[in-house]
């Protein structure tokens, strides 16, 4: 694959670990994009956690994907070689919430030829005690199953359990961004604080590459055919993430066939962490 990052320090964290770590807004854009948080009703709040695109108010997540890219867009080229926005939205966690477990996000691009990441960045410093995220550095070089709407994900057999020796918590200042591949395994911790923790998101993909959605009619654990459309990023505020995108947008199916390699992949990865592997694979057999 090509270049994905301009400083070649980052690129190397990237090929390490699936993520870096970046001085993304200053104090003031921290503050004004608090504000367009504040502004607008999501519809969503009596929710402990939510993002801000599983809204069903166009009108909603239309003004937070532009107020979002009006700030992070200008950002892309200091950060990456030629690289897009898909769209942006913001992520809330109040107390009560629980932890998010490790999972996988959705995929954007075809992952045999690109490079998707989520640029996520907190609006309030972010520690193990009100939701920040923990990842298992490295997992994305094996990761090799389709991520979409209903589609199958390994990280489901895990049934909640995290080892927190075989995590990486990753605080962060507000305005700090953890800049992660789609492929990184990882998961947030519950907020215990009175504050809300409100981050912001960004999905990125390379400027060749088509937004792809992989769609699945039905939510299954083995293999199956799935769905891709080509999309563009409007697709994402003007639809419900449970709603099949149009017909004249599919452009094929692919069979997925790759969930035991993904777990082969992740066995033969993390051999040196036994607890991690007997748990994973305790649960499949």
């Amino acid at each position: 694959m090509r270049t994905i990052f301009k400083n070649s320090g980052h690129q190397e964290q990237y090929n390490r670990a699936g993520f870096i770590r970046y001085p993304l807004l200053s104090g003031q854009e921290v503050a004004d994009l608090l504000a367009v948080y504040k502004q607008l009703n999501s519809g969503l709040e009596g929710n402990k956690f939510y993002t801000s695109h599983t809204s069903g108010d166009v009108a909603y997540k239309t003004k937070v994907d532009q107020a979002i890219k009006e700030v992070l867009v200008p950002k892309l080229g200091d950060i990456f070689e030629d690289y897009k926005p898909v769209f942006g939205f913001y992520l809330v966690k109040s107390q009560g919430s629980e932890t998010l477990d490790l999972h996988l996000d959705w995929q954007f691009v075809d992952e045999r030829q690109h490079v998707g990441f989520n640029m996520w960045c907190p609006l309030v410093d972010v520690n193990k005690e009100n939701g920040a995220i923990f990842a298992i550095p490295g997992s994305h070089k094996h990761i090799k199953i389709l991520r979409g709407y209903n589609t199958p994900n390994p990280m489901w057999y895990l049934d909640g359990k995290i080892d927190e020796g075989q995590v990486q918590t990753l605080p962060l200042k507000a305005g700090e961004a953890l800049i992660f591949d789609l492929r990184l395994v990882h998961g947030a911790w519950p907020n215990t604080l009175p504050q809300q923790r409100i981050a912001v998101g960004m999905v990125a993909i390379p400027q060749e590459a088509d937004i792809l959605h992989f769609w699945a009619e039905k939510e299954e654990r083995g293999h199956k055919d799935i769905e891709v459309y080509r999309m563009q990023p409007e697709y994402y505020m003007l639809n419900h993430n449970g709603q099949r995108p149009p017909a004249e947008s599919l452009i094929g199916h692919w069979e997925d066939t790759l969930r035991e390699q993904t777990i082969a992949d992740l066995k033969k990865a993390y051999t040196q962490k036994p607890s991690f592997i007997k748990r994973l694979f305790g649960a499949l057999s």
